[in-house]
């Protein structure tokens, strides 16, 4: 199976297959783990491989009246238009295919006059008929369809009626942004700058605005954000640096936990972070000294913009600044999303001051003592590699701590955005704090001479 295809090259499968089955004696499971991950990657690729799972024992166990194909359509036929077949664009799947003369209907393999209905969230039998409340309105049963917050997709080769997907947007150190579509880029401006933002005249979308404002401490190469604001409702929610474990409701200081509109906007705090919550499942997180975290479902999908953004799927369009065009740097980037002016702010850095570390100087940094812990072998984070690739967070991490000379608050800080991202991603990972590394958390000001 691991032959050598145009751009799927097979030996680190072959070295993470060899390794995992080493360390469980021999599982099938990881066996056929590696071969599908293989097999996966080839299919991105256009190439499909065939009649491995039969000839490895690797069955995909498929429900009743359905099987195995290794390259099906992502949109077959189903429940409520069994005789309808929907147009899908994209690489085929392998999948659990129902028979011929059976539709699928949440999950499962029905003959297609079984079909039911959903009606404002409540099961309609066949052929069931009713009146509405108002007596105005005849509801018959015809058709069915997942519910209006939920998604219809595959899932270990079986298709489920699915809740609306989230995406995460990052700002964390100096600051690194991860943007809500995965990509990376470091921006050390110091002025105030609009992360997030409704960008969409859809009426159904609540309109929300994150801004926030970062400043330099200590090194003019790096800047940390200080102030997080969250304006929904009409209110200003601010999340400050100067005021730990409070927040600031239109600028009047606020104990937590804050409650607003019957709870359609909750602000807490959860161990270390500050937690805003609002009623259509945005999330902002900040643990009021550098790391910010936004949160959306997916039915903002291509509607905000930002430095976290459009949120479409696309990587190469979260470079697009707020005039429009594809920013050239992230210097320009940064500025086109400036707000105001902030007294001494900066979105360059120019001058011998600004240099940053060569690659050889953060070298040293990739001690598990400093950063290595990221990505150190059955390390606590071990367990998240698989759904939460640590390299940019250990570049985030060698960065910052080159800066700074090895001082562990910013070191720790760094480590902590991997560990959140990996617990966002329901990663249970190992305790990584200790009584030499990270003892506990501490809002810090940075002091380097």
């Amino acid at each position: 199976l691991l032959t050598l295809y145009s751009g799927v090259d097979p030996q680190a499968f072959m070295n993470n297959c060899v390794y995992d089955m080493c360390a469980t004696n021999g599982d099938q499971k990881m066996l056929c783990s590696a071969l599908a991950s293989y097999s996966n990657m080839c299919r991105l690729q256009g190439i499909i491989l065939q009649g491995w799972r039969e000839k490895f024992n690797c069955p995909m166990n498929c429900q009743p009246y359905s099987h195995y194909e290794a390259c099906t359509s992502l949109c077959p036929l189903s429940c409520p238009f069994p005789t309808h077949q929907p147009t899908c664009e994209g690489i085929c799947v392998e999948a659990c295919v129902c028979n011929d003369g059976y539709v699928l209907s949440a999950g499962q393999c029905v003959l297609p006059e079984t079909c039911g209905c959903s009606y404002q969230g409540h099961y309609v039998k066949p052929h069931e008929r009713f009146w509405t409340e108002a007596c105005a309105t005849l509801v018959v049963c015809w058709y069915a369809t997942c519910a209006s917050n939920e998604l219809c997709i595959l899932e270990d080769g079986l298709r489920f009626c699915w809740p609306i997907t989230y995406s995460t947007c990052t700002a964390a150190g100096d600051p690194h942004y991860h943007t809500f579509d995965g990509y990376y880029f470091n921006f050390q401006g110091t002025c105030t700058y609009q992360l997030v933002a409704l960008c969409s005249n859809d009426p159904k979308l609540i309109p929300f605005t994150v801004m926030v404002q970062n400043n330099h401490r200590s090194s003019e190469v790096v800047a940390f954000t200080k102030l997080v604001n969250v304006y929904i409702y009409g209110l200003t929610i601010t999340i400050s640096k100067n005021f730990p474990y409070k927040i600031l409701v239109d600028g009047q200081v606020v104990c937590l936990p804050f409650y607003y509109d019957n709870n359609q906007l909750m602000v807490y705090r959860n161990g270390s972070m500050a937690v805003v919550e609002v009623g259509f499942d945005l999330q902002v997180t900040f643990h009021w000294n550098s790391q910010v975290q936004v949160t959306l479902p997916s039915i903002y999908w291509g509607a905000v913009c930002g430095l976290c953004g459009n949120y479409d799927g696309n990587v190469t369009d979260d470079r697009t600044m707020r005039g429009g065009g594809i920013a050239s740097t992230y210097e320009l980037l940064g500025a086109s999303w400036q707000v105001g002016q902030t007294v001494e702010c900066a979105s360059t850095c120019e001058g011998p001051l600004c240099q940053g570390c060569s690659t050889s100087q953060m070298e040293v940094y990739q001690a598990q003592r400093y950063c290595g812990i990221i990505t150190q072998y059955y390390g606590p984070f071990w367990a998240c590699r698989t759904y939460t690739v640590p390299k940019p967070y250990l570049e985030d991490c060698l960065f910052d701590a080159c800066q700074y000379k090895g001082y562990h608050g910013v070191i720790c800080t760094a480590v902590a955005a991997y560990a959140v991202a990996c617990q966002k991603a329901g990663v249970n990972i190992q305790a990584w704090r200790s009584s030499t590394f990270c003892r506990k958390f501490v809002l810090h000001s940075v002091r380097i001479s």
